[in-house]
């Protein structure tokens, strides 16, 4: 894991829902597509491309391209869906990701999103062998403890 690269994501469609103790939030990666990606049914097997940003607010340019990557996801894409999907794969299942907020945030949390005044990032790191894990997630590019002080 200390290798990893680490990618600072947009996510998009966000669904706080406060399950037993505390927040989850509930969300899709917002990809910034170099090219638009292709509409074709739910694909494997091609991984994902991550090169620099041209605009650091947007993260870093993804596609299914094959040279230039600084580094590569395992994953499922979805073409159909409007905007289109692409999962990381986490072990052996494709779910939509979730990532748990500590309940002292997910009330103001939630008003942010609802309001559309902030813009939360997920710290991605993308691992030699092409896993995405999550390492934390930030709010108008802020740790959650300082932008919620």
């Amino acid at each position: 894991l200390r290798s990893a690269q680490v990618f600072s994501v947009p996510i998009r469609g966000v669904d706080p829902r406060d399950l037993l103790r505390g927040h989850y939030l509930i969300f899709e990666y917002d990809w910034h597509w170099a090219v638009a990606p292709p509409r074709e049914r739910p694909i494997t097997g091609q991984p994902l491309c991550l090169t620099a940003p041209v605009d650091a607010a947007k993260g870093p340019r993804a596609s299914f391209a094959t040279e230039g990557c600084l580094a590569l996801v395992d994953g499922l894409y979805f073409g159909t869906t409007e905007p289109p999907v692409f999962r990381p794969k986490k072990p052996e299942i494709y779910v939509r990701p979730r990532l748990f907020i500590a309940e002292e945030y997910g009330p103001r949390l939630e008003q942010l999103l609802r309001d559309r005044k902030a813009v939360v990032t997920i710290d991605l790191a993308i691992t030699d062998d092409r896993r995405a894990l999550i390492r934390g997630w930030r709010v108008d590019g802020k740790e959650p403890r300082d932008y919620f002080r």
